[in-house]
């Protein structure tokens, strides 16, 4: 062999292992970013709580009527009372399901001795059924939403349900149940011991058609409280483990970018991206990867992905270890026309709900099978401060339709703005019969950046409405969930 022809030879050897080598730097670059690929469930080592989803959904008031025009608003722990009443009726499987008018609910539910499970929020009727083991329901699937659950006192072979969605009620019927005898109880000594509420139809007149309940006498305990939000502006160096949890612990193939304070984490070329504003605001986004199955999940297997990835990624929890109380807020069908569910998820403090002029406690997209969209936005106060502010009442509260009239141009100038197509007659009755539900609770002003208002929360067909305990006058709206 000539040495011409053992130096081609060489080269040609040196070339295919070149190729070889980089070949394999490849694969193995590949299968070392796949097994590094952000999880969203809780590992073995997670700290962090996951909600059990027959804790976390549950109604969010429970409403008893006397049957001669007043009402309460009693423990939400009845709730375990309701549904167990409800299981031990559908034993056996007698249970069948019909539709009724507006006029029979009202007339059997509203206006007799009751008790009502109230849902602010969308959840199915069935996922309601399957997390309380509810027995089969012969025609359940006439029932879609369930936004109220309600027994009527004497009635032990009847259960009403109202679905607000649809605008469409119906009776569930089947043999005597001693079970419901329990909450005749209830609903017996909430009589000796109640806070009164009327309907709105008293304070205005038999021309409104409404059933929300207003507290006959206004009073409260909260007060303005200091906040402080969270701070995730941190240099690669001392990245909070929170955002180190998107990306499996392992932050080496991550791409780090900060402009204005806002720091971007990216990671596969913007497949996973997850920002930490400056304002306390944390947010995750997940691209379609071409490897992904679109998968089309139940309202409860939705769910539990959606506790699980809260779980993993720091929970209702700030850094300091202070523990917030969460609650479901809304819940989205297909957001932006994506198969699957949007999660909305509010906040208490104490036993009183927290709410933004801008943003959202908590947000999870669960869509195509998977968690496409997270953001977190949460604040605390201190605790201390809070429960000695706790003892001392407020009263000489105006009431709602005082606060209603004393601010209508305001509210008018706010439920038209944008909106070319709006139909609403702007007159107080037209606007009471608007509200959807009145809470007493803190807000979150823009104007105010370190204080939680304590404030009157007013829900006017769909919008939200702030004012001051005391004085009634308005403090700002809802504007945006900001995402």
């Amino acid at each position: 062999m000539s040495k011409v022809k053992s130096v081609k030879i060489i080269e040609n050897i040196k070339s295919i292992t070149l190729v070889v080598l980089f070949l394999s730097t490849i694969l193995l670059l590949y299968f070392f970013w796949s097994d590094t690929a952000p999880r969203s469930t809780v590992g073995e080592t997670s700290q962090v709580r996951v909600f059990d989803a027959a804790d976390f959904l549950r109604p969010d008031r429970i409403e008893v009527s006397f049957g001669n025009e007043e009402y309460t608003i009693v423990s939400g722990e009845n709730f375990e009372a309701i549904m167990n009443s409800f299981r031990m009726f559908s034993v056996g499987r007698s249970l069948s399901v019909e539709e009724i008018s507006r006029e029979l609910y009202e007339q059997e539910v509203l206006r007799r001795a009751s008790i009502r499970a109230v849902f602010d929020y969308y959840i199915p009727f069935s996922a309601l059924s399957e997390l309380h083991n509810i027995d089969r329901i012969n025609n359940a699937s006439l029932i879609g939403a369930v936004s109220e659950l309600a027994y009527v006192a004497g009635q032990n072979d009847n259960m009403f349900v109202y679905d607000r969605i649809s605008g469409r009620h119906f009776r569930i019927t089947g043999r005597t149940n001693e079970g419901f005898d329990v909450l005749s109880r209830i609903i017996a000594e909430a009589q000796d011991n109640y806070a009164l509420h009327l309907t709105a139809r008293f304070w205005v007149g038999d021309g409104v058609n409404s059933n929300v309940l207003f507290p006959f006498s206004f009073e409260s305990n909260l007060h303005d409280v200091e906040f402080f939000p969270e701070d995730f502006s941190r240099d690669e160096n001392k990245t909070a483990n929170i955002i180190r949890s998107f990306f499996n612990e392992n932050m080496d193939f991550v791409r780090r970018i900060e402009e204005n304070g806002i720091a971007t984490y990216m990671y596969g070329f913007g497949r996973i991206i997850v920002i930490a504003h400056t304002n306390g605001v944390l947010e995750f986004r997940s691209q379609d990867d071409d490897r992904q199955i679109d998968t089309q999940l139940t309202f409860l297997e939705a769910f539990e992905q959606a506790n699980r990835f809260i779980g993993a990624h720091g929970g209702f929890y700030i850094e300091d270890g202070t523990s917030l109380t969460p609650y479901m807020r809304e819940v989205v069908v297909n957001p932006a026309g994506q198969n699957g569910y949007r999660f909305i998820f509010g906040t208490k403090i104490a036993n009183d709900r927290m709410f933004y002029e801008n943003g959202i406690p908590m947000v999870v997209d669960v869509t195509n099978g998977r968690v496409s969209y997270f953001r977190r936005q949460l604040v605390r106060v201190n605790e201390e401060t809070l429960r000695e502010t706790e003892n001392v009442y407020r009263e000489a509260f105006v009431p709602v339709i005082g606060m209603i009239a004393n601010n209508i141009d305001y509210i008018t100038s706010v439920l038209v703005k944008g909106r070319v197509d709006y139909e609403m007659q702007i007159t107080i009755e037209a606007i009471i019969e608007s509200i959807s539900n009145l809470d007493a609770g803190y807000v979150k002003i823009d104007e105010y950046e370190s204080i939680l208002r304590a404030v009157w929360i007013i829900t006017i067909d769909g919008m939200e409405f702030y004012f001051g305990l005391e004085d009634g006058e308005i403090i700002g709206h809802s504007q945006s969930l900001a995402f």
